[in-house]
C-alpha cells in the first residue's frame, strides 16, 4: 500500500484520478473500445434499416440525443460524462472511416441484413427473410 500511495505522489496523480484508474483495471471485461464501438455501430445499424432515405448525420444526431445511447455509454464509461456535440463528431468520424467498413458490415450481417452492390455511393443492404429487395443506402 506504501509503494502505491509513494508512486501516487512521485507522479502527481490525485486520490479521484488514483480511484478512477483502479476502478477501470480490475472492472476491466475485454476491450471496452472495441464492445463500446460495436454497440455504437448496432444502434446506428438499427436506424439505419428503419430510416433509410435519412442522411448519415441526422441519423447520428438522433442516435446520440436518444437516452438508451447515454446509458450504454455510462456502462462504458462510469466516470465521464456525455457531451453530445462531441460524441456526434466522433460517431460521424468513425462511421466515414474506411477503416472501420468490415466492423460496420459485420453489425449489419448480425441484424440480419446483406450487403449487395457495394459502390462508392454507399452500400446496398436487404434484409434476408424478405424476398423483395428493401435496399438502405449506409
Amino acid at each position: 500500500m506504501y509503494k502505491l500511495i509513494r508512486y501516487c505522489k512521485k507522479n502527481s496523480i490525485n486520490e479521484n484520478e488514483a480511484i478512477k484508474a483502479i476502478h477501470n483495471y480490475f472492472n476491466q471485461q475485454g476491450y471496452t473500445k472495441t464492445n463500446w464501438k460495436n454497440e455504437r455501430f448496432g444502434f446506428y445499424a438499427d436506424l439505419r434499416i428503419k430510416n433509410s432515405g435519412a442522411s448519415t448525420i441526422s441519423l447520428v444526431k438522433t442516435l446520440v440525443e436518444k437516452p438508451e445511447y447515454e446509458e450504454i455509454f455510462k456502462f462504458f464509461y462510469p466516470h465521464l460524462e456525455l457531451n453530445k456535440v462531441q460524441e456526434v463528431h466522433n460517431l460521424t468520424k468513425l462511421l466515414s472511416d474506411s477503416r472501420q467498413r468490415k466492423a460496420l458490415h459485420r453489425v449489419l450481417k448480425l441484424k440480419g441484413y446483406k450487403l449487395i452492390k457495394p459502390s462508392r455511393k454507399g452500400i446496398k443492404i436487404r434484409p434476408f427473410h424478405l424476398q423483395e429487395s428493401q435496399e438502405c443506402n449506409v
